[in-house]
């Protein structure tokens, strides 16, 4: 077996037990981890020489080592806890550092890292202002409030959702007492980001009349920006990936600018750089938010992979990025959501993808339209059983919505960032420029809401844990299976 098949079996050993960890109660003092590393490691190297035995030993050492990880995660998640026991219930004026804000309605919610007034690790908490005057990213405050736990409700555990986001307490109806200048150049940084951040969003509400100025800045900066009506008319209509920052975005970033450099006559590793540096700078107009970065990192393996021409051993890839991402934050596997559709779409397009698009590649592909569709369509197949399980809805009507909107969604996402830019230089000039594209949002909405009326749209359908596994059995089957009976000539085609 070559080395790099068996650090994907030592990795895929280290997820495998961190799930298990993570859902089991077995623990036991450090100390023992340690030994029994050490137990193994020795007569690897002295009494096995075989590699076969040093393969097997390697295996259960990744596996002992990742209960390890997951208690130590644990045992600082506790420490914070025990931290932030001290100060519920109190009513004060506390310092916090704005990370995220989100305007709701007729308030701001907003996650802040919260300094105690002792020498202790800071933590996160959630506030929640009234939406008069809204507050930036990087933005120190002095807030009176009460800090208060998290409310548990009968079918969801808020308070375990959020701790394993690293947030401890709420206060609601906080009263800003006075703004502090940021703390360092980091917070200096933000703050200027999210300040432009929101200047873009404003422009693109200008230049496009609404609902279209909306969908423009959700396009770009995610489903906050967009009115419930609509959120639920993409749900029912399963296109609502479209307008959340997620690998979507990557890949429909990507395959634009492929398209176009590839008729420009740029090489393949120029097309790489010129796309890392656009990521790049999407990901810091976003202020980096760990989610998008994942989709970033993800989408940016299999670009790699596709540009070295080893766009089918992308799943050591894509596996190697998983262990690494779940080595430094091992609540990610079994307490977030965006890391497991990241990682399933991710490899919805790595396996599946390739064969879709080399047999239906007699179809045109003006602007890589095709192939974006393929894409998403590929992702969904993987994202779906996870869908099923956490907001138990099927969307029947999603092939036909994806089909009709998903070519749309490149140039939308264009006619936002120009009118984002455009704005800021000069914005009678923007309004012209960009007035065309108003009609391919008013088609977008038509056809949108037109889908999403269709009676039996969406439908409830909930799946367990164990259908989930079904499922994805039955789809690996089916996979090696097509593979053996049509092979695909070049599997390296996006």
């Amino acid at each position: 077996m070559i080395l790099a098949k068996k650090f994907i079996f030592w990795e895929l050993s280290f997820i495998v037990a961190l799930a298990i960890a993570g859902c089991t109660a077995l623990r036991f003092s450090i100390f023992y981890y340690v030994y029994a590393i050490l137990f193994l490691a020795i007569p690897l190297f002295v009494l096995f020489k075989k590699s076969s035995w040093q393969f097997l030993i390697l295996l259960l050492i990744f596996f002992i080592f990742a209960f390890w990880r997951w208690q130590i995660y644990e045992g600082n998640i506790k420490i914070k806890e025990e931290n932030f026991q001290k100060i519920i219930g109190q009513e004060g004026v506390w310092q916090i550092e704005i990370l995220q804000t989100q305007k709701i309605k007729n308030y701001q919610k907003v996650t802040a890292k919260l300094f105690f007034p002792e020498e202790k690790p800071s933590g996160k908490v959630l506030a929640y202002f009234p939406a008069i005057s809204l507050y930036q990213s990087g933005e120190n405050l002095r807030i009176k409030g009460v800090l208060e736990s998290p409310p548990v409700f009968d079918d969801f555990n808020y308070r375990d959702f959020l701790k394993y986001r690293g947030i401890f307490a709420v206060i609601k109806d906080a009263e800003v007492i006075n703004k502090l200048p940021p703390s360092n150049f980091l917070g200096r940084i933000n703050f200027f980001l999210s300040s432009a951040k929101s200047k873009m969003m404003e422009m693109e509400k200008i230049v496009f009349r609404e609902p279209a100025g909306s969908l423009a800045a959700a396009l770009i900066f995610g489903s906050a920006n967009l009115s419930k009506v609509w959120l639920d008319k993409f749900s029912t209509t399963g296109i609502i990936h479209i307008v959340s920052v997620s690998g979507f975005h990557m890949t429909v970033i990507i395959a634009f600018i492929l398209a176009l450099f590839f008729r420009i006559g740029f090489s393949r590793k120029k097309i790489f750089i010129f796309v890392s540096l656009v990521i790049f700078f999407y990901l810091l107009i976003l202020n980096f938010p760990p989610a998008a970065v994942r989709s970033a990192l993800m989408a940016m393996l299999v670009f790699w992979a596709y540009i070295l021409g080893r766009l089918s051993s992308a799943v050591y890839l894509l596996i190697f990025a998983a262990f690494a991402m779940l080595l430094f934050q091992p609540q990610l596997l079994l307490h977030d959501i965006s890391f497991q559709f990241s990682f399933v779409a991710t490899l919805g397009l790595i396996t599946l993808f390739p064969y879709l698009e080399g047999k239906l590649s007699f179809l045109p592909n003006p602007f890589k339209l095709r192939s974006i569709t393929l894409l998403t369509l590929s992702a969904q197949i993987f994202t779906l059983p996870l869908s099923l399980v956490y907001f138990e809805k099927f969307s029947l009507i999603a092939p036909l919505a994806n089909f009709l909107t998903i070519p749309f969604a490149p140039f939308l996402m264009l006619a936002g960032s120009l009118a984002g830019i455009l704005g800021f230089i000069y914005l009678p000039l923007a309004k012209i420029v960009l007035y065309p594209f108003w009609f391919l949002f008013l088609i977008f909405f038509k056809v949108t809401d037109f889908l999403s009326a269709i009676p039996y749209a969406q439908v409830q359908f909930k799946l367990n844990i164990l259908g989930l596994i079904v499922y994805y059995l039955i789809l690996f089957v089916l996979l090696v299976c097509l593979s053996r009976i049509f092979p695909l000539k070049n599997k390296n085609t996006i």
